[in-house]
């Protein structure tokens, strides 16, 4: 099983697991969720391959 990410809305602390904790564990809040940031450099990379195929077509 994959590890994913996430975060605690409570302290904003964030960490990966296999599956989902239902408290965070560094406050021990019921505040988990999804982190779903992508880094700046993933977002980059999207952007210049659309760049790419793009300039391709003209």
């Amino acid at each position: 099983m994959q590890k994913q990410r996430f975060r605690c809305t409570g302290c904003n602390w964030k960490f990966t697991r296999q599956q989902r904790p239902s408290l965070c564990p560094y406050c021990g809040k019921m505040a988990v969720v999804e982190d779903v940031e992508r880094a700046a450099d993933e977002i980059l990379s999207e952007i210049n391959a659309a760049e790419e195929a793009f300039n391709r077509r003209k």
